[in-house]
């Protein structure tokens, strides 16, 4: 052998050599591309399962907040019809009063005005503590306004939740494929 085949068959051979390190290398890459991609699709799983199970959640708060309105509508629409029957019954019962009946209408129509969302409710539990002033409130109107209030917190509460849950975040549309 010449020195020149000497040369090239070391030469041929050290590229044998970073050829099959290069093979490993790359096969190696391959493999922890594979377990990327398997996570990946892991986790795109769990995000498709975690947007499911808060879309029902938010439908099911959705549909207890509507229904908790219509019962608030009804109960409301029970409330003003008392108010509106109060002040009929004290004008057939004291007629002397009547600068007194007619500031109570007036606080019928503030009522019958504020009927948007809560608005009721607040207005009869401030009604109701006013009322709670007069020493001459019975028990039964107090806990009545409690229930009112209490009511009024509850309906806030679930109006702040279905306003954080109507609409999913931007960053979490921005992610499917």
């Amino acid at each position: 052998m010449k020195p020149q085949e000497a040369e090239l068959v070391s030469e041929i051979s050290k590229l044998q050599g970073m050829v099959s390190e290069l093979k490993s290398g790359f096969s190696g890459a391959l493999m922890e591309l594979s377990q990327i991609q398997h996570g990946d699709s892991d986790l795109r799983e769990e995000l498709q399962e975690n947007r499911r199970s808060c879309r029902k959640k938010a439908l099911r708060v959705e549909a207890l907040v509507e229904a908790l309105r219509d019962e608030l509508g009804v109960m409301s629409g029970q409330i003003l019809q008392l108010y509106r029957q109060k002040p009929l019954e004290e004008d057939k019962s004291a007629t002397a009063k009547s600068g007194d009946v007619c500031e109570r209408r007036t606080q019928c129509v503030c009522a019958a005005s504020c009927v948007s969302r809560g608005k009721l409710l607040l207005h009869c539990f401030l009604q109701g503590l006013k009322a709670g002033l007069n020493e001459g409130t019975d028990a039964r109107h107090q806990v009545a306004m409690q229930l009112l209030h209490s009511e009024w917190e509850y309906v806030s509460t679930l109006n702040q939740l279905y306003d954080k849950y109507r609409k999913p975040p931007d960053h979490l549309m921005t992610l499917e494929p």
